[in-house]
């Protein structure tokens, strides 16, 4: 998707009809658009939003109200009005016309409004004779180009954009990456096979199996919906705890630039971080004892029983019966042959052959020996060696776990007094009510991290009790063929749904994997710090820095720190999206298809400190093959100026008409342009003029 042009008739501050295009070339990407306070920036970019899927960001507000105001008042009652945005671009080596409209009209009294039609998308393409053909399904078409759950990704507000690296986002993140590669498409299957076409097999399974089976269904059912409402409090749990540690963050940032508290601040931020990496280090601990009891916990619990074997087989040896003195093949052989070692005649019934024969109860086979010897030898290593080995393991281990225990205790001591301290010393009250605000979040998220540990223990017993009726119901006795071949059925789908579940896994840890990288790659190319970048399992947006020869998370990393790190994540998706299509990996389902697709940022340069400015403004042009901008006069100051001029292709003023008696101009490359105007009909409005950039 490559963007040619954008047209807006009476939408919000842009009256009438007005347009712009965009630059597209490869040496020359980036549209910028120069934007005073209140000139319709995010509006421009909730355009884009609303042509395309009918919805607007969450910072756009008032969404019931679209046409521009002055426009509005030109009409009389009875009358109606259209508003409208068009867009005209690319996509797969085709040329697209978008249109979506409604039309308002204006009632009698106060200048109410009714839509009188819905907010309608029309989508149209250009044939192989320059014909434009309008697409059925239109939306569905739209969402194939760019599936609404990716947009979030392509079209966004910078200053806002950090939000990605916040607890909050991790299931968007997660959402966004399962569109990818058609893992949702999965998932939709794996859902539809787990959930009602085997809850249909259950049930039939249990019709056919009388009154047990009833009993059976009903309590499976009980038992599912426990699972669902036990499901949806620890989800909830877990939003609320990100919604405080994002909470506590923040309070931590203004505490972290209060001169008299940095110190403290700089402390806290340290000691969490190494709080962080005890506590993993205690889970890592915990597994290794809970590995060595798994290998050799049985050891001391037969110790006793191997005993008693050992002693067996030493009696057995003292009688001299293992070793055997001879072996079987030597005395059957002789037997055979009728013939003693010594010459006498062996013959039926004789009692040299009595004598012979005798020797066969006190000797065994080659086999019977070998395994003797081995199990004498194994004995004695499992009571010696692996006792000793259980025993030193249990000890190493529980050591360590009590000395990280023991750093964990001097730690959270520490981090309270500090609490305690940033309380005393803050040198205004609001700094102290900010702190006692703090240790009351912190408290918050350790009660809520006990809940949700109680919750996770509560889902693990509801699901091995659904096992286990599932088990049952797979095996209860039928009273008729239906009943049988529906149990048949129910194994087959059960088969198929943990198969497609494998490649599901395969296949989210493999994008995973891949957007890791790139996101690395890209972090590593602009960052200013030593700090490693990655997506991990759970689809967080991590930094990470080495410590002492440790990986541990970066706490309290600045805004700007996670204004850039969210943007390498976005460079990871289009990097993946075009990946998909060059490579052929679009899977055809008529989901998500790949290509290569524009990135529209309103304020991308807002948060972000000097250096960071010139780096993100230097490499803002290799993120996406083309590249629209929405600034403000503040945030196109001179380092982004300098890395972005000789990249830009097509340049914009939104001139902002106010009914205030004032005017500004905005300087851009040796001119003056009008940048504020006063409104000559009372009303506010934006009209978008060109900047020549040659």
């Amino acid at each position: 998707m490559i963007f040619e042009s954008l047209e807006l008739n009476n939408f919000r501050q842009f009256s009438e009809t007005q347009s712009l295009r965009f630059a597209s070339k490869q040496d020359n990407n980036v549209t910028v658009i120069h934007g005073y306070n209140g000139s319709g920036k995010t509006t421009l970019l909730n355009a884009f939003v609303w042509l395309f899927y009918g919805s607007f960001t969450p910072d756009f507000t008032d969404t019931d109200r679209l046409v521009n105001e002055g426009e509005w008042e030109k009409i009389d009652e009875g009358e109606d009005i259209e508003v409208s945005v068009k867009g005209v671009f690319r996509h797969d080596g085709q040329r697209f016309v978008a249109k979506r409209k409604k039309v308002v009209e204006k009632l009698a009294g106060d200048g109410a409004r009714e839509v009188k039609t819905r907010a309608e998308l029309d989508l149209s393409y250009v044939d192989d004779d320059g014909e434009l053909k309008s697409m059925g399904g239109p939306q569905d078409a739209m969402e194939q180009i760019l599936p609404k759950t990716l947009y979030p990704f392509f079209f966004f507000n910078g200053e806002r954009i950090e939000q990605l690296a916040s607890p909050q986002a991790y299931e968007r993140v997660e959402n966004g990456i399962k569109v990818l590669l058609d893992i949702e498409l999965l998932e939709r299957a794996i859902r539809h096979l787990s959930g009602q076409t085997a809850n249909d097999l259950r049930d039939e399974i249990t019709k056919h199996s009388g009154l047990e089976g009833e009993k059976v269904r009903k309590e499976r059912a009980e038992l599912a919906d426990t699972l669902e409402e036990l499901n949806d409090e620890r989800e909830q749990k877990v939003k609320n705890r990100g919604a405080l540690e994002d909470e506590r963050d923040r309070i931590d940032q203004k505490l972290r630039e209060q001169p008299e508290l940095a110190d403290l601040q700089r402390e806290r931020d340290e000691k969490r971080e190494r709080l962080e990496s005890i506590k993993g280090q205690i889970r890592d601990a915990k597994e290794n004892l809970a590995d060595a009891v798994s290998e050799d916990g049985y050891v001391p619990l037969t110790s006793s029983i191997l005993s008693e074997a050992l002693d067996l087989l030493d009696d057995a040896h003292e009688e001299g019966e293992l070793p055997p003195p001879l072996k079987r093949q030597f005395v059957d052989e002789l037997l055979e042959r009728g013939e003693c070692i010594c010459g006498r005649s062996l013959e039926e019934g004789s009692e040299h052959r009595k004598k012979v024969e005798a020797w066969l109860e006190k000797t065994s086979s080659e086999e019977i020996a070998t395994i003797a010897t081995t199990t004498r030898a194994e004995i004695n290593k499992t009571t010696n060696k692996r006792k000793k080995k259980f025993h030193r393991n249990l000890d190493k281990y529980q050591n360590k776990r009590n000395d990280l225990n023991e750093k964990k205790r001097r730690l959270e001591e520490r981090l309270s007094q500090i609490s305690s301290e940033i309380g005393d010393e803050a040198p205004e009250e609001d700094y102290k009510s900010l702190e006692n605000r703090r240790r009351k979040i912190q408290d918050n998220i350790e009660t809520i991290n006990i809940e949700i540990a109680e919750a996770d223990r509560e889902i693990g017993e509801v699901e091995n009790k659904i096992e286990e009726k599932d088990e049952e119901i797979k095996t209860i006795k039928q009273e008729s063929e239906k009943g049988e071949v529906a149990q048949r059925r129910l194994e087959a789908v059960e088969n198929v749904a943990s198969a497609l579940e494998e490649i599901r896994q395969l296949q989210k840890q493999s994008v995973r994997e891949d957007l890791s990288d790139s996101l690395q790659e890209v972090w590593g190319d602009i960052s200013i710090k030593d700090y490693d970048a990655s997506l991990d399992s759970e689809y967080r947006l991590q930094l990470t820095k080495t410590v002492g020869g440790n990986q541990e998370p970066v706490r309290g990393a600045s805004t700007g720190e996670k204004q850039v790190l969210s943007l390498a994540f976005v460079s990871s998706l289009v990097r993946k999206a075009s990946d998909m299509k060059s490579n052929g990996q679009a899977s055809g389902s008529g989901l998500f298809t790949g290509g290569e697709y524009p990135l529209v940022m309103d304020s991308p340069f807002g948060s972000l400190e000097k250096e960071y400015r010139r780096q993100v403004a230097d490499w803002v042009p290799e993120l996406a093959p083309q590249i629209v901008a929405i600034v403000s006069e503040t945030q196109w100051r001179k380092e982004v100026e300098e890395e972005l001029g000789p990249k830009i292709g097509r340049e914009w003023i939104l001139e902002c008409h106010t009914p205030k008696h004032r005017s500004k101009d905005i300087e851009l490359h040796g001119r003056e342009y009008p940048y504020v105007a006063e409104s000559k009909d009372g009303f506010e409005r934006t009209v978008i003029n060109e900047v020549d950039v040659r």
